[in-house]
């Protein structure tokens, strides 16, 4: 019986388990062997406004700094002779990279980071300081606004939301670690309201996240910090999840009684989706360890497998997210195939000259089967020309060539199937 009950909870924690992902590398397959040829090319953007200010010569500075990458990373990756050439282009103050070799992607933005790490503007400094600035934080239910506001006073980082996020600030979070980073809780915050955020006139903003955006390189670099980090908490609360801890007798106690017990009990965090919060108060678990057989089964599990059976006698399950333990409705997500899926599983093979960008993005969308909305201020870029080649190509990727050579925005609603383009922020 338990080897079966253990098969129930690995499927339980297996369900979530694409929810612990973060930073650049979330969701990738297995790494290629160093310096060889990708099957697919790796696309990424970087906003070299946190090195570049804005300005006439702005654009000339960020070609130096790509002349500097073909020349000191990986040179060879980067000759147009190579059946698989690497490229980067300048798009005013951004890069794109398409890297074409293994490994290259995560050198060229090592060598972007070391760059910002010696460059980056004192206030980012200072801020960067602030987030890796470490405490306790208990919030349960609390609406953004107020939660962003308790982060202010705690860390002495001024964030806020921006005008088009502010119908978040009544949106109920929960975050809670017995120790973690500023930086973390920021990112706990903002993932749970769907918003990204930047450095904006000495402080943080949350805003709506701009699909194929570039990273800027603040953010990249807390991302790695934070990544670290959560690595470390995450192994913490799997071992905690292992731990074998004698299970009492939970039958008719309420819910938030026993998780207190195993927070205690464990040592780990254990978060409750607000939306699970109702069940805490009023329901009282109900396991039938009058039972012997049960009773003996409980006694002899895992916390994480005794910890599952609780919550799922409520109709909830648990999960695995950013380094803490969380209580989830009881039906897993299931990966939808919306319009991000949709973008990266299309393939397309075109050889465009000089063809309207309006029309390059209703062919990607027809592609990928996605709703296109272009937005009127993006009539004007998209009437802009584009001449771009590419073979068996996923459609996001060729997407985001179409967005940055003719400076332009989408972001996508999952919640309508639509990809929607407009001009450049």
């Amino acid at each position: 019986m338990r080897d079966r009950l253990a098969g129930s909870i690995a499927v339980l924690l297996l369900g979530t388990a694409a929810l612990s992902g973060c930073g650049p590398d979330a969701g990738r397959t297995r790494p290629e062997p160093f310096d060889q040829p990708l099957r697919i090319p790796e696309v990424a953007s970087y906003d070299l406004g946190d090195l570049v200010a804005d300005g006439p010569d702005a654009a000339a500075r960020v070609e130096g700094i790509a002349g500097q990458i073909r020349s000191g990373v990986c040179p060879a990756a980067w000759k147009s002779g190579r059946p698989a050439s690497s490229t980067i282009e300048v798009h005013g103050r951004t890069l794109l990279v398409c890297a074409r070799t293994a490994g290259l992607q995560p050198q060229v933005a090592g060598f972007l980071l070391k760059r910002y790490e010696a460059d980056m503007p004192p206030d980012h400094r200072q801020l960067h300081a602030k987030l890796a600035a470490r405490g306790a934080v208990d919030l349960e239910a609390v609406p953004l606004g107020l939660a962003l506001e308790s982060l202010s006073a705690s860390s002495g980082i001024r964030a806020a939301l921006a005008a088009e996020a502010t119908g978040c600030a009544a949106l109920p979070v929960s975050v809670r670690f017995r120790e973690a980073s500023n930086g973390l809780t920021l990112r706990r915050l903002a993932r749970s309201a769907g918003l990204e955020w930047r450095f904006r006139d000495g402080g943080v903003l949350l805003e709506r996240p701009v699909a194929f955006g570039p990273v800027p390189l603040h953010r990249l670099a807390a991302a790695r910090r934070v990544d670290d980090e959560v690595a470390k908490l995450s192994a913490a609360a799997e071992a905690a999840l292992s731990r074998e801890l004698g299970a009492p007798d939970f039958d008719g106690k309420p819910l938030g009684e026993c998780l207190a017990w195993f927070r205690e009990r464990m040592g780990a965090d254990i978060v409750c989706d607000p939306a699970c919060l109702p069940k805490l108060a009023g329901f009282r678990v109900a396991l039938g360890t009058d039972k012997p057989e049960v009773r003996e089964t409980l006694t002899d599990l895992a916390a994480g497998e005794a910890l599952a059976l609780v919550v799922k006698s409520a109709g909830l399950r648990v999960g695995l997210r950013d380094g803490a333990i969380l209580v989830l409705g009881g039906r897993a997500e299931t990966p939808l195939k919306g319009v991000h899926f949709r973008l990266a599983e299309a393939r397309v093979t075109f050889d465009w000259t000089a063809r309207p960008a309006a029309e390059a993005l209703a062919f990607l969308a027809k592609a990928a089967d996605v709703r296109l909305v272009v937005e009127e201020s993006a009539r004007e870029a998209a009437a802009r020309t584009i001449t771009l080649k590419m073979k068996d190509a996923p459609a996001d990727v060729a997407l985001e060539f179409v967005l940055r050579r003719c400076r332009l925005t989408a972001r996508i609603s999952e919640a309508d199937g639509t990809l929607y383009v407009a001009g450049a922020r």
